[in-house]
């Protein structure tokens, strides 16, 4: 279950709670009153988990040494490791970690050639890389994209509920204008393919200890980061919960498709 779900029903099950204390008890009184403030704090605490559990909980997690695990393998902050024996070698240890590139400009205002220069420019720097990497470009609709997507479709709400309120022609043949505009705004960026905004770089490391392996990323990671401004892209590495889901979904789905170096 995503963490933002968990918080948010910790947040009903305390908000639920403090009604019925509220009604069964006959409000603030004070018999109820210390009752109703550790309701009241738990209920704060909760409204915060469900904002920014995500953030929240990676810290404790590291703060407390627990891991996460999947499978054989455990999260370690940004470092997925497995424990994969090789008798052979001695090697005993693999781990991946995925780095976020997300484009300067917004996919919706790059060119068609601008985008293929984008991923040649992507492959040229995982090709410099010493290591078995893997880069993929995300089925799924840029962020950003969809935040002004939604942005215009509220937009376009309104005009037609100030449309509907109207009765002055002047001003509801304006309304219609303002729909049309949004409206072509909306298939403009719609029609741009805005999937290609989203591209995950996986780096590779085998070693004999799980040190070993998390020295290794580490170092494949800082090449990646320091050369993401020369191909016009801010970058992220997931960690924790956001390396989870991205494991698990790569396990159940196929929204990501792969070219291996």
């Amino acid at each position: 279950m995503k963490v933002s779900s968990i918080s948010t029903s910790v947040l009903l099950i305390i908000f639920l709670f403090y009604i019925l204390t509220w009604l069964n008890l006959g409000g603030v009184n004070v018999i109820t009153l210390p009752w109703i403030s550790l309701m009241t704090v738990a209920l704060v605490i909760a409204m915060i988990f469900s904002l920014y559990g995500r953030y929240i909980i990676p810290i404790i997690l590291r703060k407390l040494g627990i891991k996460i695990y999947i499978g054989d393998g455990w999260i370690d902050d940004k470092y997925f490791i497995v424990t994969n024996y090789d008798s052979e070698t001695g090697i005993k240890y693999s781990g991946l970690s995925v780095i976020k590139l997300i484009p300067t400009t917004p996919s919706v205002d790059l060119r068609e050639e601008d985008k293929k220069l984008l991923l040649r420019n992507i492959e040229s720097l995982i090709l410099a890389l010493p290591s078995d990497v893997e880069y993929g470009i995300m089925k799924v609709m840029d962020p950003s994209i969809k935040k002004l997507l939604k942005k215009i479709e509220t937009e376009i709400g309104k005009y037609y509920a100030r449309k509907a309120g109207s009765k002055n022609p002047g001003v509801t043949s304006k309304y219609d204008r303002k729909i049309a505009d949004l409206e072509r705004e909306r298939e403009r960026i719609l029609k741009s393919n805005p999937v290609s905004g989203i591209i995950y770089v996986k780096v590779f490391a085998k070693g004999r200890t799980a040190e070993e392996v998390k020295e290794k990323l580490k170092k494949l990671i800082e090449q990646v980061s320091s050369s993401a401004h020369t191909i016009q892209c801010t970058y992220k590495v997931l960690n924790s919960l956001d390396l989870y889901d991205f494991i698990e979904a790569q396990l159940v789905s196929r929204s990501v498709r792969y070219v291996t170096k």
